[in-house]
Formats: structure tokens, C-alpha cells, sequence
């Protein structure tokens, strides 16, 4: 028995991937950044966009929320290990395909699938403080 709850990899891997690729481009929109701005080096906290509706209060609230996700979405991405957040910072930030990653890192293409998958689970640890997308494994008592 470890320090840390055991974790279901592949159910963790599948959470994480379905958050990047549907979750995350949602909130980049609602945070009022555009793709180009998730991709420079430097974003800032600062409002992109007004928020219009009948409740601005609310609008606020949820533009706000989504910012700090998606910097905090950005920062995770950069704290995993280099090969791990290259290739996620390849397909979720700057949205290249995996076909054209592999051409691009120097992983023959299983390779790269076994690493890609091993970013969701780093990335699962470096987001925690955010939002907890491991799925943990059920322990027989």
C-alpha cells in the first residue's frame, strides 16, 4: 500500500483525453481567449471580451471560472515532464493532429502513442489542484 490511492490508468487516460479534447476548447471560448492567445507563451488574466446577457453577474462568474481553467489547463501542460508536455502542448494547444506530431518528435509512432498516453496521467497529477480527473481504482477489503 502506497502514499497515494491507486488509479485506474486507462479509465484516468480516457477522463483526461475527453477533457482536452471536449471540455478545454469549450472553455477557452467561454473564457473570451482565442486559440492563438492559448498558444503564446505569455497570457495574462486580464478580460478578453464583454460579456453580454440578462444576467451579468453570472456571465461573470462563469468567465472568470473558465479563465482560471484554461491558464490553469496551460500551466499543467508545462509542469509534466518535457517529452509529455510537448506532445500535449502539440495537440491541445497548438491543435496538431497526431500524424503530423509523430513526424515532428522523434518517437516512432507506438512509441509516441505509449507516451501520449502517459501525458494524460501526468497531466491527471499536475491538475489535480484544479480539478481531480483521476478515476481511482476500487480496493478489495
Amino acid at each position: 500500500m502506497g502514499l497515494l490511492p491507486a488509479v485506474n490508468s486507462n479509465r484516468t487516460q480516457d477522463n483526461v483525453r475527453n477533457f482536452l479534447t471536449d471540455e478545454f476548447p469549450r472553455f477557452i471560448v467561454k473564457s473570451g481567449y482565442s486559440q492563438l492567445e492559448v498558444q503564446s507563451p505569455r497570457i495574462s488574466d486580464l478580460p478578453k471580451s464583454q460579456i453580454v446577457g440578462n444576467n451579468i453577474e453570472d456571465g461573470m462568474i462563469d468567465y472568470f471560472e473558465s479563465n482560471r481553467i484554461v491558464l490553469a489547463v496551460v500551466k499543467a501542460i508545462d509542469r509534466c515532464p518535457k517529452p509529455y508536455s510537448k506532445i500535449l502542448r502539440m495537440a491541445y494547444i497548438e491543435e496538431m493532429n497526431d500524424t503530423d506530431i509523430i513526424v515532428t518528435v522523434p518517437y516512432e509512432r507506438s512509441q509516441f502513442y505509449r507516451l501520449k498516453a502517459k501525458a494524460f496521467l501526468w497531466f491527471a497529477d499536475t491538475f489535480e489542484d484544479t480539478c481531480d480527473l483521476h478515476i481511482y481504482a476500487k480496493e478489495n477489503v
